[in-house]
């Protein structure tokens, strides 16, 4: 029987992912990128100044290494060598990090806790819920995007 999904690669990745999110998260914080990427309601600006254009792409490509390098280190020698595999698998790690994201760090510490030392205004987009229920959507198809581009990177050269 062939397994397509590697739980124990989805496991591990996903939780190395989640400690790497999270200390870029407290760099942006303490560095205060996100101004160059997010207006006061905490959206993304409509008018994002070259440095936050920067920061997305760089963002980008270090989301395409981590799956690049994981699939490297855990998938690249596996007997289920295919695209598929490769997809699949990165892009349920992007969706662990994702869900991360979205209920623990955005629902539960932005808008639930809310901490006052973060200083966040008190704006739709740091105290609402379904503000950051709606970015699922966008967020899963730019995962889907990440993991199919890092997914050819990895079948056509791993």
């Amino acid at each position: 029987m062939i397994n397509i999904i590697d739980w124990g690669y989805i496991f591990k990745w996903g939780v190395i992912g989640i400690c790497v999110f999270s200390i870029l998260i407290i760099i942006a914080a303490i560095t205060r990128i996100q101004r160059f990427v997010r207006d006061e309601e905490g959206r993304l600006r409509k008018d994002m100044p070259i440095a936050g254009r920067l920061f997305m792409f760089i963002w980008a490509l270090m989301m395409l290494g981590f799956f690049i390098i994981s699939s490297y280190f855990d998938l690249s020698y596996s007997e289920q060598f295919r695209f598929g595999y490769f997809f699949l698998n990165n892009f349920l790690i992007y969706l662990v990090i994702l869900f991360y994201d979205t209920f623990i760090i955005d629902i539960l510490v932005i808008v639930v806790l809310h901490p006052d030392f973060l200083n966040f205004p008190k704006t739709e987009g740091y105290t609402s819920i379904p503000f950051h229920l709606k970015t699922l959507i966008p967020g899963t198809l730019y995962g889907l995007a990440l993991s199919l581009i890092s997914s050819v990177i990895c079948w056509y050269f791993l």
